[in-house]
């Protein structure tokens, strides 16, 4: 019995064993099964080219859901000083702004965004900013045969500059349409029905008009004064082109076109006048270098009244489009409002606080809006009613600088474009160092950085060098005397893309075969260079350039225009999708653009804060953007600043941030969002430890049912670049720009 029980045992046993192995394999194999199926539905999903509408995981971990931020600042690349602006007469949504860089750029005020930026030569500073007349358009349309309705698109204008060069530039040209240089530096200028006046360093003022063939032309010149001319304007009340001009002596004159002295004028001794303002009830307004205000009569010249308002210089005066006021500021920021509907109401109305720092330059926005600029950077508006200051509106930081930023996350590496030169930085965990300068004779239009290759373009010529294992040395891959307008690199196909002066596509090819078959047979460089398209008249200007899908086409894109299209690398001269812009488009433009590889999308954001999502593998409208296309919270569409890039999130290709120069907002492309989602609340930046990392966590229940977030940042950025798992923000440092600006602010020593 004993043996039998064994034996049954045993049995049993291994039955069991046998039972027990069976039920392994079979769990085995249904692991596996389970295995092969989560990598088919990974492979799936890593090969889909389709719209992302679908739900994020419920199982994602908490630190899936991060965002870690790593925060750098850079004083080397702060926006610079504003010297003067100039408000469109016709369209006044256009307003020309010029800074102490030697940069020009013009904003869209309605929407802030910056349609068009060009970088000066060497030694070429903006001293004053002119819109030409509306004849000249008709001229320059006539001239270059534009096919583009958009009247901006012909926008002209004149730049002054402080070395006495004259420049009339066209929102269509990078490049200038003609230039006068007078060999003496240029204080002023003022324009009536065509012709302009301009006072030089020498003491001669001269005489100029723009001909047919959008020449720039000298007219006449009078005799040299004793004294710097340092104002014009011309005296509204005549139609013979007589003027005033105010001498560094203090003496204001009244001449006649032919440069006779009419009248002798006088602000006080010691005291010269910056600015003059003539009004349409015959008063001359100078503003004085030590603030100190003065009102004559032009008729015999005598002084009818004064005042001492400012603490400092008056820099600028600007009367009002309608009403009978006068708005002066300078170098303390005061902004001070005088009445002058006659010779004998003349009187003080107002004081307003402007900017904390020197303003040098101001405009009417409209009839109830004024604008006004200087070493702080910014554009600060006000609100006027009956030309009385109601409040200050807000203050836009005009951050430019985003396209200026390459950052290169595999070698940890940040590459910034200066007007005259390439610096590559080297980060590390707690800040960057100066690694290599690539120094240019000219002002550099474009660059880009990409994997170990960095390269650059300017009017003259281009180059293109490889980064060394070290990091700090550079060795040159590629040269040519010729210069484009916009360059980007492909590291697919080791070609550089060009956009050149005649508005062509092209591309470079930089394998090591073509440059060896080519230095081999003698051939020239320019062998290398394939042209393979026309562009479209609209892009002639075009500010955006982008690698395609698959490295095979180009999209490029202009905002003066509002277009965008994609173009082939493969096929002479063929569009392969003209993307639509879904809103108005001569009253809406789009802000950025940008195409992810990972989902094969473009996402467009619009100057009105609304973004589309095209599916590139259809070239239509992605089925989410189908779905949610007036779709759009209220405080994600009332914000000031407007959206400078966009991004996926890291870890979850289903997530967009979206970010401007104060906050960035994270849209949840799995959540169809709805009208109701403004009442969501903003949430805090919270920065976590000293080496200024901090994260955007979007782990709760009620998040989680939010398509849209909000995170606040307490300082300005000028860029967001990505990392890995991790965000880049380049902040300003405004305290440290202001304490580092080459001239002193004079403002300091009042208290401001």
């Amino acid at each position: 019995m004993e043996v039998e029980e064994q034996v049954d045992i045993q049995t049993q046993q291994i039955q069991s064993q046998q039972n027990s192995r069976k039920s392994s394999q079979n769990f085995s194999e249904k692991r596996q099964k389970i295995i092969k199926k989560q990598k088919k539905q990974h492979q799936k999903r890593k090969s889909s080219k389709g719209d992302l509408y679908k739900p994020v995981s419920k199982e994602a971990s908490e630190n899936d859901k991060k965002i870690d931020l790593k925060i750098c600042k850079f004083l080397d690349i702060q926006p610079s000083t504003i010297l003067c602006m100039a408000t469109n007469p016709t369209n006044k949504k256009l307003i020309l702004i010029g800074r102490n860089n030697g940069t020009i750029e013009v904003w869209k005020l309605d929407q802030k965004i910056c349609i068009f930026q060009q970088q000066l030569e060497k030694y070429v500073i903006p001293q004053r900013l002119i819109w030409t007349t509306q004849n000249i358009n008709e001229n320059l349309k006539e001239e270059k045969e534009y096919l583009v309705d958009d009247p901006s698109f012909l926008e002209s204008f004149l730049l002054f500059s402080q070395n006495g060069s004259i420049f009339l530039y066209s929102l269509q040209d990078s490049s200038p349409l003609h230039w006068y240089s007078t060999g003496s530096r240029i204080w002023d200028a003022s324009i009536l029905n065509g012709v302009f006046l301009t006072a030089h360093e020498d003491g001669v003022i001269r005489c100029f008009s723009i001909e047919e063939d959008l020449k720039i032309q000298l007219l006449s010149s009078s005799p040299p004064y004793n004294n710097r001319c340092l104002s014009v304007c011309f005296d509204n009340q005549k139609i013979d082109n007589s003027f005033f001009v105010s001498l560094s002596d203090g003496t204001i004159k009244k001449c006649n076109k032919n440069f006779q002295v009419q009248l002798n004028m006088r602000c006080e001794k010691k005291v010269f006048a910056w600015q003059l303002v003539h009004t349409q009830n015959d008063i001359l307004i100078a503003g004085s270098n030590e603030g100190s205000i003065f009102f004559f009569e032009t008729k015999f010249g005598t002084l009818i009244k004064s005042y001492k308002k400012h603490e400092a210089d008056i820099l600028q005066m600007k009367l009002h489009p309608f009403l009978p006021k006068l708005y002066c500021t300078g170098s303390d920021s005061k902004i001070i409002v005088y009445d002058v509907s006659s010779p004998q109401n003349i009187s003080f109305l107002q004081e307003f606080r402007g900017q904390s720092h020197d303003i040098f330059a101001l405009d009417f926005v409209n009839n109830n809006e004024l604008v006004s600029g200087g070493y702080t950077t910014d554009l600060c508006f006000y609100e006027l009613s009956d030309g009385a200051f109601q409040q200050k509106k807000h203050v836009i930081s005009l951050q430019t600088l985003d396209q200026l930023i390459a950052y290169n996350s595999k070698l940890q590496l940040v590459t910034v474009q200066k007007p005259f030169s390439l610096e590559i930085y080297q980060m590390d965990s707690q800040n960057y160092q100066f690694n290599i300068e690539i120094q240019s004779k000219n002002k550099i239009n474009s660059f880009f950085q990409v994997g170990h290759y960095v390269g650059y373009t300017t009017n003259q010529d281009t180059y293109v060098f490889k980064i060394q294992q070290n990091k700090t040395s550079l060795k040159k891959e590629f040269y040519i005397q010729e210069g484009f307008k916009n360059i980007i690199f492909s590291i697919v196909n080791k070609q550089v893309i060009f956009q050149d002066s005649q508005n062509q596509l092209g591309y470079i090819q930089l394998s090591k075969n073509e440059r060896q078959q080519a230095a081999s047979q003698n051939q020239s460089p320019y062998k290398q260079i394939k042209i393979i398209a026309s562009l479209d008249p609209a892009l002639f200007n075009a500010q955006n350039m982008l690698m395609g899908p698959f490295d095979k086409s180009v999209i490029i894109g202009s905002k003066i225009n509002s277009t965008i299209i994609e173009y082939s690398l493969e096929e002479q001269d063929r569009i392969l999708y003209r993307v639509p812009n879904m809103y108005d488009q001569k009253e809406t433009t789009f802000s950025t653009y940008k195409y992810f590889r990972s989902t094969n999308q473009l996402v467009v954001v619009y100057d009105n804060k609304k973004f589309v999502i095209f599916d590139m593998q259809e070239r239509q409208l992605s089925k989410y953007s189908k779905d949610n296309i007036e779709r759009y919270p209220q405080n994600f569409m009332k914000n000031q600043t407007p959206i400078l890039q966009v991004f996926q999130h890291p870890k979850i290709k289903k997530r967009l941030i979206f970010y401007s120069s104060y906050y960035f907002t994270v849209v949840d492309l799995s959540i169809p969002f709805y009208l109701s989602a403004h009442n969501q609340k903003k949430q805090n930046l919270i920065k976590q430890d000293n080496n200024n990392d901090s994260n955007i966590n979007a782990n709760n229940e009620k998040q989680k049912q939010e398509a849209f977030k909000q995170i606040n940042m307490q300082k300005p950025m000028i860029a967001l670049r990505e990392n890995a798992d991790q965000l880049v923000v380049f902040e300003t440092d405004f305290t440290s720009m202001i304490a580092n600006l080459a001239e002193p602010v004079v403002s300091k020593k009042f208290n401001v």
